[in-house]
């Protein structure tokens, strides 16, 4: 049998249907049965200092041992280098023959040479010996040049072209010049064989032509000498000889006692042009 029992009373009956869950970690539960946040002394450190806040270091750095500038990096600090714009200045640099005191010292001269001037470049000066710098342009230890005003003249210089200068410094004048290396002009004997019958003595022989006459030979012993002719010649003028007509030539032409053939040459700018010769008593 079921008995029903009623309980009245006086205020308010506290229901409830079991116990209360707790709160997630990190949350409480309140008087008010409402779960809140725990609060933690303190933030959390979001910086990358040492100390633990979130707000920013305000301290400030009183370190003394930040080493002097060096502005032109050669390793003497300012204050301590006399120019400190310019690596080639600095106490104990090796002193320099550039016109700055290397060394900070204010006092070492700087390295100098004696030296000739060499006013026209061509490696040999003239002159009085002056002090420069070693390796500066336009000096020479030589003072052998012979003319200073002009490159093509110092000792071993080719004194070979027609300028009218001493190229080589050895007191003459083009005396390698050679007229008929330039090809020009036409030159002939005037007959294309002579015979001298029994006739010894000088003889003279012309060249006609517009030529450069160089150099005169002949092959044969009995042909001694050959060189311009002058009249009866005697004084011959010195080659090269240029001409627009003729040139005349001397040989001394000596008995050879019995028939002879031989020849005389000359060098010219129109080519080698060469005359026969008999001995023919």
């Amino acid at each position: 049998m079921l008995t029903l029992l009623l309980i009245s009373c006086t205020g308010t009956a506290d229901i409830s249907t079991g116990p209360t869950p707790p709160c997630e970690d990190g949350f409480e539960r309140h008087e008010d049965g409402s779960c809140y946040a725990v609060e933690v002394e303190g933030d959390t450190d979001t910086d990358t200092d040492s100390d633990t806040d979130s707000d920013t270091d305000s301290d400030t750095d009183t370190d003394t041992d930040v080493p002097p500038a060096d502005v032109d990096g050669d390793g003497a600090a300012a204050g301590v280098d006399c120019d400190d714009n310019d690596s080639r200045r600095y106490p104990g640099a090796v002193e320099a023959c550039d016109g700055v005191d290397n060394d900070c010292d204010a006092g070492t001269p700087e390295p100098t040479v004696a030296r000739y001037v060499d006013a026209d470049g061509d490696g040999f000066g003239a002159g009085e010996l002056v002090d420069v710098c070693e390796g500066v342009a336009g000096y020479s230890a030589d003072a052998s040049d012979c003319d200073d005003a002009s490159a093509t003249s110092y000792p071993g210089a080719a004194d070979d072209s027609d300028d009218d200068a001493d190229n080589d410094c050895d007191g003459q004048v083009d005396e390698d010049f050679d007229a008929c290396a330039v090809a020009y002009g036409w030159a002939e004997w005037w007959t294309d064989t002579y015979y001298m019958g029994g006739y010894a003595g000088p003889i003279t022989f012309q060249i006609d032509g517009a030529f450069t006459v160089c150099s005169l030979t002949c092959d044969s012993w009995w042909l001694t000498d050959i060189e311009p002719a002058s009249l009866g010649c005697t004084a011959p003028p010195t080659l090269p000889i240029t001409t627009t007509d003729a040139v005349s030539v001397c040989v001394t032409v000596v008995d050879p006692g019995a028939w002879a053939e031989g020849s005389c040459s000359a060098y010219t700018s129109a080519g080698t042009v060469t005359l026969p010769i008999v001995w023919n008593e």
